[in-house]
């Protein structure tokens, strides 16, 4: 069973699985946004259950530690991540107690707090299979000030059999102590022709349009994100701008300005 969720992963995933026997209590992965940093970070963690792994170390697939994880029922493992995220990869997210239902307010792109609390319990018990425990942190640079404070506490004290797993698109924000304390692991992003095959091979349409207008990412290129679109309200707001052209006075963009035009965040 492979780790590598895609080609361009095999390098740090053998860099990852090299680790396994004797794993640091803390992995931080990093790389650029779209390079897979989350799907390898789960496939690893995953692969730490299994009881019988293969000589390379990966995991066999077959065992109960293998059945569990890859069903996402495994007690002994935890995710962390925003609320957007959550959303993106239908992973469970809870509120904090004092967080409003709304289904039109826009999803937190950061960790907070409350998430970091609620592991407590999960934290001071011990391994529910008798093995290792793994808490997946996704991305550990947009933790919250105050989330990250109790993040490094926890990875300060770490409860014996515990190992973290980090993802962050921008290192510099993550936490230096937190840094410090975990082993570092690049993630690099494909090469234009790696992207270019890798595509192709999805059978997609206009790849190499596809794939500038990502960025050069080839998961960018597949699932483009629906904040990269604009609201139809905006849209128009925005082509009344355009067919002013010169003429557009101070007074005629103000009458044009619609209250909710705002561009979403692009990554870079």
């Amino acid at each position: 069973m492979a780790l590598a969720p895609y080609p361009w992963l095999e390098e740090p995933a053998q860099t990852l699985l090299a680790m396994r026997d004797r794993m640091p209590n803390a992995v931080l992965l990093y790389g650029a946004p779209g390079a897979g940093l989350y799907e390898l970070a789960l496939a690893f963690s995953k692969s730490l259950f299994c009881l019988s792994p293969h000589s390379d170390g990966t995991p066999c697939g077959h065992c109960t530690g293998c059945r569990l994880a890859q069903a996402g029922t495994h007690p002994d493992f935890k995710q962390v991540l925003s609320e957007a995220q959550c959303a993106r990869y239908d992973v469970a997210y809870a509120p904090a107690e004092n967080e409003r239902s709304d289904a039109k307010k826009k999803l937190s792109r950061e960790i907070r707090i409350h998430q970091i609390r609620v592991l407590g319990d999960f934290l001071s018990l011990n391994a529910n299979q008798g093995g290792r425990r793994v808490v997946l942190v996704h991305p550990a640079d947009k933790l919250r000030a105050e989330a990250a404070a109790s993040l490094l506490k926890s990875m300060e004290e770490p409860p014996e059999g515990l190992i973290w797993v980090l993802t962050a698109e921008k290192l510099d924000d993550v936490l230096p102590t937190i840094r410090s304390r975990s082993r570092l692991v690049r993630v690099p992003m494909p090469d234009h022709e790696a992207a270019l095959a890798f595509l192709k091979s999805k059978k997609l349409k206009k790849p190499e349009e596809a794939l500038a207008m990502a960025g050069g990412s080839p998961l960018a290129a597949l699932e483009p994100s629906a904040d990269d679109r604009l609201s139809a309200k905006t849209e128009n707001a925005v082509l009344e701008f355009l067919r002013a052209g010169p003429e557009l006075s101070v007074d005629a963009l103000v009458r044009l300005y619609a209250p909710d035009l705002t561009l979403p965040a692009f990554s870079l």
